[in-house]
């Protein structure tokens, strides 16, 4: 990676984070279980990957959705794990 596409890819990696941790803060301050975040995950993914989001070279079209699937997934995992890190600890 050249220094530049490292720099941007700090940048985006911190929005990501950033973001996360105010979805995780919502997610907390609304009091939703890790169930129902889950659940409205789900219904995220479902609805963004049914969008037409490709070009007009299917194989294209395939990559192109195939880096979203990953993209969304592994966003929606990190904000599950942030907002369990995050999430008040019952005392027991």
């Amino acid at each position: 990676m050249t220094n530049d596409q490292i720099q941007l890819q700090a940048q985006v990696d911190t929005l990501q984070y950033m973001l996360q941790r105010a979805y995780a803060l919502f997610y907390i301050g609304s009091g939703h279980t890790a169930e129902k975040i889950k659940a409205g995950h789900a219904e995220i993914k479902t609805v963004f990957l049914t969008q037409g989001f490709g070009s007009d070279d299917p194989a294209t079209s395939a990559l192109i959705s195939g880096a979203l699937e990953d993209a969304l997934s592994e966003f929606l995992s990190g904000t599950e794990q942030i907002t369990e890190h995050l999430r008040p600890k019952k005392n027991s």
